[in-house]
């Protein structure tokens, strides 16, 4: 189990996105933190929903684009969901394992 519950490339969460999408009739999702797409950003695919995914780990964003190969319906953003000062000053105190905050300048559509 998750952290928070559930696992994101589960059956569990499969099911909780279909019962959303029908209820809610969604069509699309945006989504922050693609990691390499065989979590979330994977089952909203599957599931036929346009999404709009943004990753700032350039290798992650990378290794999603080929896991997610074939998934026309994803459009891949290199970049930060927020403006990178705000987004390092809310985060200071947070540690990273793989040593830090990852973006560029002028972000990326794959």
């Amino acid at each position: 189990m998750a952290e928070y519950g559930i696992e994101l490339n589960s059956n569990e969460f499969r099911d909780v996105v279909k019962k959303l999408v029908k209820e809610y009739n969604i069509v699309e999702v945006i989504e922050t933190g693609t990691f390499i797409g065989t979590g979330s950003t994977k089952i909203f695919a599957s599931e036929g929903l346009n999404v709009f995914t943004i990753e700032c780990n350039p290798n992650h964003l990378s290794q999603a684009v080929k896991n997610l190969e074939g998934f026309n319906n994803v459009c891949f953003i290199h970049g930060l969901s927020l403006n990178r000062e705000r987004l390092i000053s809310g985060l200071m105190s947070m540690s990273f394992p793989d040593g830090g905050i990852y973006d560029s300048d002028r972000p990326k559509v794959f």
